[in-house]
């Protein structure tokens, strides 16, 4: 039978309340009964709080293990923890005598948490997004970029990514040059539709509901606008539902746009439940989601939906929600408008039954099995890499040539030890993120001397006809 371990640490934190969170225990939940596949839940020992003793609890059908996995408690050093759980996990799996183990990471980029690979497993990843590359001017700048970047190696270590999209799968290999062939499509479904139960405090009246986050992405300033032109222009008759955690001082700035909002604050499954269902609308103006599970709620409590346009909603469909512009105010007050005062047509609810019935757990936890019973891993048993330097123009900067060289390393890195030498313009201008310098030996090409040369199998150097090339020619 096969083993899948599957690296739960996400869920001790406050992940756990939210989409990546949700994600990862309604797929767990549907593999529970599964009888083709034996799994086993790593939880790390090191945390200790309220997510960590709902989780548990949440999942107690599993066997679960408990290791010392550093978190970011224990250090902020992320290439060395993420080494050390390595060497932690092997240790323990060595003890357990398992066959035909695949090992599933839920979360690699959880800032609270270390996610580690062993060794002589089926390496595989849960990819929810990259928004943090498609938007990395804003979000370099309010986390911890490098660790970000770092994180990273884990991907291009993964035999299998399954993304939570084919938008996600997209964005996996133009931003972050994901190999195509790892990839799989496991798309997703609603959150836990639990029964609704009604909150101690609900606003009067009509509301409409706006399932967010505390994130750049969320575009939540624009929604706010949004509405409170959408009520200015019916006389003030709605309540806006803002669901997540908000800080009194983004409170109070956010309330700046719109006053007739209500911050939920986080909410129980039967709580959100009791909001969807009372609701006379969903409004959804993000700028980038991985999936958009809200957006399926939605049509599970049969609402009407005002949602930007962005590829992954029109993945999901593209005539079931009155789509806007994320940008553009006005057109998402128009579109909310049309949400709420519109009949859902027949046609709509047609197409409404095909996205309920695509988007299921029971779906992805199929495609998640057949992929694992039939993937064969040659990584199972590693071949020697022979040890080879690439030199070129700085992957950040403006050569194309550069781009080239960051967009082969994960194809590369599966085959050979590579060092990387480049050279950089003083006046070029950062294009796009490191990632090849946080996932790979990266130091300057005068470095490369001819005592560090004697060390290569072979050396490759991309040359062009610019002035990326001067020190190397």
């Amino acid at each position: 039978m096969k083993n899948l371990i599957v690296d739960v640490q996400v869920l001790q934190t406050p992940a756990l309340k939210r989409g990546m969170g949700q994600y990862v225990l309604s797929l767990l939940r549907t593999l529970e009964n599964e009888e083709s596949i034996k799994i086993t839940l790593l939880f790390s020992s090191f945390i200790n709080n309220d997510f960590s003793e709902e989780a548990h609890s949440r999942l107690s059908e599993f066997k679960q293990v408990d290791l010392p996995l550093l978190s970011l408690r224990q250090t902020n050093k992320t290439n060395e923890a993420i080494r050390k759980n390595k060497k932690t996990i092997n240790e323990w799996l060595e003890g357990q005598s398992l066959d035909d183990v695949s090992f599933l990471m839920s979360s690699a980029f959880q800032a609270e948490i270390y996610g580690a690979f062993p060794d002589n497993v089926t390496k595989t990843a849960i990819m929810y997004d990259v928004i943090p590359l498609q938007l990395f001017e804003q979000y370099s700048q309010k986390m911890r970029w490098g660790d970000y970047l770092d994180r990273f190696s884990i991907v291009y270590e993964a035999d299998l990514l399954f993304c939570i999209s084919e938008t996600t799968a997209s964005d996996a290999q133009v931003y972050a040059n994901v190999r195509p062939e790892s990839i799989v499509v496991l798309n997703g479904g609603p959150g836990d539709l639990a029964k609704p139960k009604e909150p101690s405090k609900v606003p009067e009246g009509r509301f409409i509901i706006m399932p967010t986050g505390n994130d750049i992405r969320k575009n939540n300033q624009l929604g706010l606008q949004a509405f409170n032109m959408f009520n200015q222009e019916n006389d003030k008759e709605f309540k806006l539902i803002v669901t997540s955690t908000f800080t009194q001082e983004e409170q109070e700035r956010l309330r700046e746009s719109c006053a007739d909002v209500v911050f939920t604050g986080v909410l129980s499954d039967e709580e959100l439940a009791w909001y969807y269902k009372n609701s006379s609308a969903v409004l959804f103006p993000s700028l980038y989601e991985g999936l958009g599970m809200p957006l399926i709620e939605a049509l599970n409590f049969n609402k009407p939906i005002a949602a930007s346009n962005i590829d992954v909603f029109l993945e999901i469909s593209d005539s079931v929600a009155h789509y806007f512009c994320p940008h553009n105010v006005q057109e998402m007050s128009i579109a909310l408008h049309s949400a709420v005062f519109d009949k859902i047509t027949d046609e709509q609810k047609i197409e409404a039954k095909r996205v309920i019935d695509k988007y299921t757990w029971e779906n992805s936890a199929k495609i998640l099995l057949e992929t694992l019973q039939k993937y064969e891993n040659e990584s199972v048993s590693p071949i020697k890499k022979k040890k080879i330097a690439v030199v070129g123009p700085h992957v950040t900067g403006s050569s194309a040539i550069g781009k080239f060289i960051s967009e082969l390393h994960p194809v590369l890195s599966r085959k050979f030890d590579i060092d990387y030498y480049y050279e950089k313009s003083p006046i070029d201008k950062i294009l796009r993120p490191d990632i090849l310098g946080h996932v790979a030996s990266y130091d300057p090409v005068h470095k490369l001397t001819n005592s560090r040369l004697n060390q290569y199998d072979k050396v490759i150097y991309h040359i062009g006809n610019s002035n990326h090339h001067s020190i190397t020619l």
